[in-house]
């Protein structure tokens, strides 16, 4: 009886984190969405392959980040930890061209950083860190410069607050 109730606490707990986990894939790709908006606004998302890459944009300085909570930076820390799972942006396709984790590599050569994409810009967008209200977020977004992006949740939609230049 003691282990049927150990298993139903175990089971209960893995329920709950899902949940949980869902919730919080389902405001990521919310912000995934209005980070592609911003490139569709510049009117070169026809020209964009966008990429998931957790563990970019970590390095940063105290004037580059003033205005972030500390509690978000370090959200965002936890997020793209060396662990990090890759985000399927699959579910986003349509209007934006999505390249896989695993293709990307072939866009670069053994002896460069440098990507060849054949006129395409490569945008990697690392996971997002959340406050622990989910009302504000930290996203970075790399390709020829890197940003780290703040955002505020309004009601059920997410906007940007700032761009915060790394490179």
């Amino acid at each position: 009886m003691k282990s049927i109730l150990i298993l139903i606490s175990v089971l209960l707990a893995a329920v709950l984190i899902l949940l949980a986990n869902t919730v919080y894939l389902d405001d990521e790709q919310k912000i995934y969405k209005v980070l592609f908006e911003e490139f569709k606004h510049q009117a070169i998302a026809e020209k964009v392959l966008f990429q998931s890459k957790p563990r970019n944009c970590l390095a940063y300085d105290e004037n580059t980040i003033s205005g972030i909570p500390p509690e978000l930076i370090a959200a965002f820390e936890l997020a793209n930890r060396k662990d990090a799972v890759v985000v399927d942006l699959d579910s986003l396709r349509g209007d934006f061209n999505i390249v896989k984790y695993q293709f990307a590599k072939r866009f670069y050569k053994e002896d460069t950083r440098i990507p060849n994409t054949k006129g395409y810009t490569l945008i990697k967008l690392t996971r997002v860190g959340f406050n622990t209200s989910k009302t504000e977020a930290l996203a970075c977004v790399a390709g020829h410069t890197g940003n780290l992006v703040h955002l505020k949740k309004h009601g059920r939609e997410w906007s940007v607050l700032n761009w915060h230049t790394l490179w």
